[in-house]
């Protein structure tokens, strides 16, 4: 994405130390029981802020960022504890959120595979996203045949809406985006799939939120990369 985003075009130090300043203020956040909070500080951890900065250390991880291990550890601990009760929960958010955590301890080499079966038998109760990410999830992990990652990333006419004040639209399509790229980078959907993020995309704001506008960046450097 350096080439089309100027701000980007950053040295290798640069982007390292800009990545583990960021990963210090999420840790900043990290409460007792292993999971984020929302400020620096917080006394109570929430489950989606925790697997969304999960994903975030995951990835700098694989990107062999030093994190503090003692910590991730606590982290991943928190997010596997939240997916014990995941055959209870019918609300399409709660199941969206355990999708998300699921994705973030595959990219960390967590091994929760048991509960990819439980939300998959979840499926007509899954959000759009939460399909995309239960995906994800699966194929960063192995655990699924082709068969069941074309199903969840099949269009549904009938799928739920998790939708929340921070994101929208532009969180289904991305995360549908970077499933498909994981899953058949090369292929037409995936193409397709680029061009309808694109059409969300707003003059100004890109996106919306911070949140809406972090999960196409990712996908699309990932797509970058499938095609370079």
């Amino acid at each position: 994405l350096r080439q089309v985003l100027p701000e980007l075009d950053k040295t290798e130090e640069e982007v390292s130390a800009t990545i583990k300043n960021g990963i210090q203020r999420l840790f900043s956040m990290q409460t007792g029981d292993g999971g984020l909070g929302y400020w620096p500080g917080s006394s109570e951890s929430v489950l989606w802020g925790s697997a969304y900065g999960a994903v975030a250390v995951a990835l700098a991880q694989q990107q062999n960022i030093e994190v503090p291990a003692a910590q991730a550890e606590a982290l991943w601990a928190y997010l596997a504890k939240n997916l014990r009760n995941t055959s209870e929960r019918t609300d399409p958010y709660q199941l969206s959120q355990r999708c998300l955590a699921s994705y973030a301890l595959a990219l960390a080499g967590v091994n929760e595979t048991s509960y990819h079966e439980v939300l998959y038998n979840k499926t007509p109760q899954l959000s759009g996203e939460a399909r995309a990410l239960l995906a994800l999830a699966m194929i960063e992990t192995g655990s699924a045949d082709t068969t069941r990652i074309d199903a969840l990333l099949a269009p549904d006419k009938v799928v739920p809406v998790a939708e929340v004040s921070w994101y929208r639209q532009p969180y289904v399509a991305a995360t549908r985006l970077l499933a498909q790229v994981k899953y058949a980078p090369r292929s037409e959907k995936a193409d397709a799939l680029v061009e309808d993020l694109m059409k969300l995309r707003q003059p100004r704001n890109g996106w919306g939120s911070t949140y809406s506008n972090a999960w196409p960046l990712i996908a699309l450097a990932s797509y970058s990369e499938s095609v370079a």
